[in-house]
């Protein structure tokens, strides 16, 4: 049993990017700016990968049930098999980026530069799986009765009843954000002279405050339950 993936997967992603930067100066007077940075960028990719496979090997030990209304054998059976009809897997990312720095900087005395800043950072990231399988609903459709059952033994052309194959199917979404507050001020220019040329110095200080946040829905956490996929940490 050959399966082909080339017509499934795509070797490069499609890829959206939108971006704005701005920046304001203000001269207050002739030793002190006001300015502002503004920046947002929003970048969008997707693509495919071919359905994802089961098989008894490969995610715990997933089985066809002597009791599967389609088993001729009358026995448990291990297999491999890939659910065409479920269709390719896709994946879309999606992230946002904002940043904001804003300050007063100038000159004391003709000599010593000073700069007084603030800045925050927002990134937030969310990535959509569609198609994906659950591995608990696989094993439920293959241990109907019924003919609602899943059916590995059609062969090449048949197709499952759709409701049984969305009985399965599932969308996954992990994502995450991170934020960051700056508060920084500096002062720097020359000293003194010596007999080698003139000493600079400089003092900085700074306050920083980082969070860090994931958003994983219930079937990327809790359940561990989508094949193919490592447990993520919750929200």
């Amino acid at each position: 049993n050959l399966f082909n993936f080339q017509p499934f997967v795509w070797l490069v992603p499609s890829t959206e990017r939108t971006g704005m930067i701005t920046d304001f100066n203000y001269r207050i007077n002739d030793s002190m700016t006001a300015y502002m940075s503004l920046n947002y960028q929003h970048n969008h990719s997707h693509t495919e990968l071919a359905p994802s496979p089961i098989s008894t090997a490969g995610d715990n030990l997933i089985i066809i049930p002597k009791t599967n209304f389609y088993n001729p054998f009358g026995v448990d059976l291990s297999f491999n098999y890939r659910p065409t009809e479920v269709g390719p897997r896709k994946a879309d990312i999606t992230s946002n980026t904002y940043s904001m720095l804003t300050g007063v900087k100038g000159t004391i005395m003709d000599k010593f530069d000073w700069d007084i800043g603030y800045q925050y950072g927002r990134d937030e990231t969310t990535d959509l799986t569609t198609n994906a399988l659950s591995e608990s609903r696989v094993k439920a459709a293959l241990a109907r009765t019924d003919s609602t059952a899943f059916n590995i033994f059609g062969g090449p052309n048949f197709k499952n009843n759709a409701n049984t194959i969305d009985s399965f199917k599932v969308t996954s979404q992990k994502g995450g954000s991170a934020e960051l507050n700056l508060f920084d001020a500096k002062v720097s220019g020359p000293l003194f002279d010596l007999p080698t040329g003139e000493l600079r110095g400089a003092v900085y200080t700074e306050y920083r405050t980082e969070n860090f946040n994931e958003e994983n829905d219930a079937i990327s956490t809790t359940l561990d339950d989508i094949i193919g996929q490592v447990k993520l940490a919750s929200s």
